[in-house]
């Protein structure tokens, strides 16, 4: 856009609202209070911490302050107080945005109306709103030139990427230097023009069963992707700022008829209708589809509908507290926004997922009978981090019958409270399996601090129970206790001068060995004690069988001494008397 903006030619509504969009880009979280729900002074608010703003005053003035300006400022910064002290919030600065910059006595002024408020104030200027306009063109021109000349722009490098205006070569062979020239012309076109939106294009081979596989890109508010020519394109829409749908509702008209063939799909149709819980690939048939940045799929019979969960989700705990309130568990959970039913019904879901994303919490909310139903999945454990598994798994087992559970912000009240649970979260059959995972999670988040590659929980389909009991003691051994087993023989040579008086303690030093998924680590040195009670010659060599009378216990311990004596020592059998301590 050519020029200055000349801000004193345009409506005070039409000032305010390029100011707002323009501050929004500069804090992509923050949100325009609309006078029509009670700004108490507000126009723009961009959270720093709980409880705590910044606020942006917007005010249209394009001339020197005066009398009715300062009534109009005055009442905005009293709404102010009013606001905060009812909601019990802290404003870490307030800004008043005007396109005129401040003289020194309209600082003077503002510094008399905020003192001994404790909220330092400032104006913003003309430098600085000019200065915004500089980075973001296409708000300006969107509200204030109808976004002609950048249509006109677009419109040429366009045509300049596709080569529509010249011609090539029969002979000519595309290079990748030049396709991708076109593509990155192409998606700056269009973020060029779009104040509230950018977009992504990606294109590879398409499957070879030809079914679309799509992944949004973060912060998408809508992905499209089409199967052509063996290739597969995908557009991502995605908001410039939290409330840009806000500001401009993406056009979309899809119509669709979904006749479910399965239990599950019929399931995810009922908590659809019921909650308005998300579902992912449910076959359909379109009716009409219209839809963002010119798709129509009105030629294609049979597609599959998903509707995402939100992409902006929160922090909170689970926090479970016994019969005398006090607390048992504490699990970190990511929440998505509570969804709303379709039906007509005053119900709600809420879900989310804890911070290792092993275990899907949900609670479905009915507003009518003021009833709370909480579920919980823990669909798979491979992957995940081992000492954040662990803490999830302790948690949950933790929430016994009769725990209340409450579910809160960080150190913050409780948000939602649960009557107590009629029985155990975690009993019956799948109680076993269930503590297995546990102290699995558990050993290799122990083992974790003798491994420098990071330690991921495996397939536990594919782990023998002799590789995981073996994980499990190396992992008390690391901790410095001692582990208990058993023997049944011990091939030695007998040095020529020495001779093996029985019964006798048994002390052999090896190395400590665990093998985690395809790696094997060495952590270390043990000692094994046992006693032995009967020899049997295999050789003339002083070659023979140790074993064990009734006691065949086997002692594992960690070896102390520097490393350079066990290595001497490895292999090497140590012999004492059965009456030595």
């Amino acid at each position: 856009m050519p020029g200055r903006v000349p801000w004193e030619r345009y409506s005070g509504d039409d000032i305010e609202a390029v100011i707002a969009m323009m501050v929004l880009r500069q804090h992509p979280r923050g949100q325009r209070i609309r006078p029509s729900r009670g700004d108490g002074g507000i126009d723009v608010l961009v959270p720093h911490a709980p409880h705590r703003w910044e606020v942006f005053q917007i005010k249209k003035f394009t001339t020197t302050r005066d009398r009715s300006q300062e009534r109009q400022i005055t009442k905005s910064w009293n709404s102010l107080l009013a606001f905060t002290k009812e909601e019990h919030i802290r404003v870490s600065a307030w800004h008043v945005v005007r396109p005129i910059d401040p003289t020194r006595e309209d600082r003077e002024w503002l510094a008399e109306l905020t003192a001994d408020s404790g909220i330092p104030s400032d104006w913003i200027g003309l430098t600085t709103v000019d200065n915004w306009a500089a980075d973001y063109p296409q708000v300006v021109d969107y509200y204030f030139n109808n976004g002609q000349q950048y249509v006109l722009d677009t419109a040429r490098t366009l045509m300049q990427a596709l080569n529509a205006t010249g011609e090539t070569e029969p002979s000519t062979v595309l290079q990748p230097a030049t396709a991708l020239a076109s593509i990155r012309g192409i998606v700056a076109a269009l973020n060029k023009t779009d104040p509230h939106y950018n977009y992504r294009l990606s294109a590879q081979l398409a499957p070879e069963d030809s079914q679309p596989v799509m992944t949004p890109a973060p912060g998408a508010v809508f992905s499209a992707v089409v199967i052509e020519d063996s290739t597969m394109s995908q557009l991502d829409i995605i908001a410039r700022y939290d409330q840009a749908q806000l500001d401009r509702p993406l056009p979309m008209d899809l119509r669709v008829t979904i006749t479910p063939e399965t239990d599950d799909v019929r399931q995810q149709m009922r908590d659809f209708l019921g909650y308005g819980i998300p579902f992912t690939d449910v076959p359909a048939s379109v009716v009409t589809a219209e839809l963002p940045g010119g798709f129509s799929f009105a030629d294609m019979d049979r597609i599959s509908v998903s509707v995402l969960a939100s992409d902006q989700p929160r922090p909170f705990e689970l926090r479970g507290l016994d019969h005398d309130d006090n607390l048992v568990a504490t699990l970190p959970l990511v929440m998505q926004r509570p969804t709303e039913a379709r039906d007509g019904t005053e119900r709600l879901a809420w879900t989310g997922h804890d911070v290792a994303d092993i275990v899907t919490v949900e609670f479905r909310i009915d507003l009518t009978d003021h009833t709370v139903t909480f579920g919980v999945t823990l669909p798979d454990i491979s992957g995940a981090n081992p000492a954040l598994a662990a803490e999830s798994l302790a948690a949950l087992h933790a929430l016994k019958a009769g725990c209340r559970i409450k579910v809160g912000v960080p150190g913050g009240p409780p948000v939602l409270s649960l009557a107590p649970l009629p029985e155990d979260l975690v009993s019956g059959d799948a109680e076993p399996d269930y503590l297995s995972q546990l102290s699995i999670c558990v050993a290799l988040r122990t083992l974790q601090a003798k491994i420098a590659r990071q330690l991921l929980v495996p397939e536990l389909s594919t782990v023998e129970q002799e590789q995981a009991v073996g994980w499990l003691h190396a992992a008390i051994l690391v901790e410095g206790h001692q582990v208990v087993t058993s023997w049944s023989a011990l091939s030695v040579t007998q040095d020529s001068t020495t001779r093996i008086s029985l019964p006798c303690w048994v002390r052999v030093t090896w190395h400590l060995t665990v093998e985690i998924d395809g790696a094997e680590w060495n952590l270390g040195y043990i000692h094994q004690t046992c006693k032995a009670e009967h020899w049997t010659p295999t050789d003339q060599a002083g070659g023979g069988i140790l074993t064990p009378g009734e006691d065949d216990q086997l002692i594992l311990t960690i070896a102390g001494g520097s490393d350079e004596d066990n290595q001497a020592q490895l292999g090497r059998v140590h012999t004492r008397p059965i009456d030595e301590p």
